[in-house]
C-alpha cells in the first residue's frame, strides 16, 4: 500500500490538521470517480478520515502496482524506492 497523508507538517510530522476535502467534485465529477477513471490498469484506492487531538487529518491509501506501471492521465508512474517518479 501506499499513502498520502493531509493534515501532518513534511518537516517536523506535526499534527496541524487539514481542510481537505475528498468529496468535492474536480471537472464536475465526484474526486473519487475522477481517479477512478483516471487510473489505467484499476487500482483499489480509499480515503480515511482521522482525528488525532482534535485535528483533522485525511489518509489516501492506493493499492501498489501489481507487476505493471500505473498511468494516470496517461503518463506512467512509479515507485523508486521512496520516491515517486513519472514520464
Amino acid at each position: 500500500m501506499e499513502y498520502f497523508v493531509w493534515g501532518i507538517n513534511d518537516n517536523t510530522h506535526d499534527i496541524v490538521s487539514t481542510t481537505f476535502d475528498y468529496n468535492v467534485s474536480y471537472k464536475s465529477v465526484p474526486l473519487k470517480n475522477y481517479f477512478t477513471s483516471k487510473l489505467n490498469p484499476s487500482i483499489a484506492f480509499q480515503f480515511y478520515e482521522i482525528k488525532i487531538n482534535n485535528k483533522r487529518v485525511v489518509i489516501f491509501v492506493i493499492s501498489k502496482a501489481n507487476k505493471i506501471p500505473t498511468f494516470f492521465e496517461k503518463i506512467r508512474h512509479y515507485r523508486s524506492g521512496s520516491n515517486k517518479n513519472g514520464y
